[in-house]
């Protein structure tokens, strides 16, 4: 028994949806819609859903009886009524998802555009009250959307809904949904005349005090600005607050973002936009301001450095159960950072030999032998040697510059150990040293304060 409606109804959306195939069928069904409660469209959705994602425009255009674009209607308005309400808007999102990602359905795409469906779905993305399980349906959403191309992109753009998607990492908690944003937004960002615009939100992101957050911009930062896998696609410029972004990232002891600020680091170093600005920045950070430590440094001092008569800022630190300051983190970092890009460039690469000039230009050799002689922070010391034994490896430049900072002794001595020369130096030994040569005014480093 029952209506027409409630009989197409019944086989609409079950397993398999049985096609509408008269107009009196089409507005029994469609009645119905207008005629139920919110729970009977949410259990009419979920049966769409399941019954209608695998098909094609088309084929959805023959299920509704040539009618479907009436039903897309329907469930925009009623997404964009349950929104206004707070409401569950995740069965919605998908069912339009249905439509505007069927293969050879642009033309619902077009219709769904048209009737102002993006800047609804950029509201959903930035409201925390709505779950995050259905924010990430509204990233599916834009994603096939992003993914019809160029026009679209460009649309999603102009409607604020990249900024939309920077916004939902901010507030973002899962892997998943980090995921799924940060593909969207490597889609969005190629190829697109806004992408500059991206960019910026990105550097924005680098700043937010999120471990995650970072990473994921990061990450999306890297894709758009390496060399494009697809022919065509040009990689992206950088955003000039990219060098600052990642000076402050270096001063994580999260791995991960560590990681992440010194890929970007590199890239800062190879291009020309970035260049010197990344070079200036690295060698300022060699040598940091007067520091006190505010927890555990990771140098674990020696018997004679904890029972001494004079302990090291090291030993104090260690007793009080303290780590190092983020301007000795950033030293440490920056010095690896130095080092990676010297060893990671052959001989005569015009792109090293540009950047050394900048770095000398600086006073890196004099800066590394700061970091090599920082006797607070044995991770510093350790990486200043090596970068500091690279360059001169690599760069006679460098090589003339440490002699001429040093003197013929303590350069032969360098050449014969690293190593054995920075165990003997510390901060008062590289002054004297510096004193010696004529290069006393290079005595850029104080120490810790209240050291004499």
């Amino acid at each position: 028994g029952g209506s027409l409606g409630d009989v197409v109804l019944r086989g609409l959306w079950r397993h398999k949806m049985a096609p509408v195939r008269s107009l009196g069928e089409l507005r029994a069904v469609l009645s119905k819609w207008d005629h139920s409660s919110r729970v009977q469209r949410q259990a009419l959705l979920r049966g769409f859903i399941q019954s209608g994602r695998n098909l094609t425009g088309p084929e959805l255009e023959r299920e509704f009886g040539n009618g479907a674009s009436l039903f897309l209607t329907r469930i925009c308005a009623y997404l964009r009524t349950t929104n206004m309400a707070g409401g569950p808007v995740g069965l919605a999102l998908q069912a339009i998802s249905v439509f505007v990602g069927a293969a050879s359905g642009h033309r619902f795409l077009v219709e769904y555009i048209e009737g102002g469906g993006l800047p609804v779905v950029a509201e959903i993305l930035r409201k925390e009250a709505v779950s995050e399980g259905d924010r990430m349906k509204a990233l599916q959403l834009l994603s096939n959307i992003a993914s019809a191309g160029h026009t679209y992109k460009q649309m999603i753009g102009e409607l604020d809904g990249i900024k939309a998607v920077c916004d939902f990492i901010r507030t973002a908690k899962t892997d998943p949904a980090h995921e799924l944003a940060r593909g969207l937004l490597v889609t969005l960002g190629r190829g697109n005349k806004r992408s500059e615009t991206l960019h910026r939100y990105l550097v924005e992101l680098l700043y937010v005090e999120d471990p995650q957050v970072q990473r994921t911009a990061a990450q999306v930062l890297r894709q758009l600005l390496a060399p494009a896998a697809v022919e065509g696609v040009a990689p992206a410029s950088p955003d000039p607050g990219l060098v600052g972004a990642v000076t402050r990232m270096l001063s994580t002891t999260q791995v991960h973002v560590l990681y992440e600020a010194k890929e970007l680091g590199l890239f800062a170093l190879v291009h020309r936009i970035t260049r010197a600005s990344m070079a200036s920045s690295l060698v300022d950070m060699l040598r940091p301001d007067p520091y006190t430590f505010s927890s555990r440094p990771a140098h674990t001092p020696t018997d004679n450095e904890l029972f001494g008569r004079v302990q090291s800022a090291a030993s104090t630190a260690f007793l009080e159960d303290q780590t190092p300051p983020d301007s000795l983190l950033r030293q440490c970092a920056a010095a690896r950072l130095i080092n990676s890009f010297v060893v990671d460039r052959g001989a005569g690469d015009e792109t090293l030999e540009a950047v050394v000039e900048l770095l000398l230009e600086e006073d890196v050799v004099a800066s590394l032998l700061v970091c090599t002689a920082n006797t607070d922070y044995d991770q510093s010391r350790k990486a200043g040697v090596m970068a500091l034994a690279a360059l001169v490896k690599k760069s006679h430049a460098a090589d003339q510059s440490l002699h001429a900072l040093t003197g013929p002794s303590f350069h032969q001595a360098w050449h014969a150990d690293p190593n054995s020369c920075a165990r003997a130096l510390d901060y008062d030994g590289l002054n004297k040293l510096l004193k010696e040569t004529g290069n006393g005014h290079l005595q850029y480093h104080k120490g810790p304060e209240g050291r004499e």
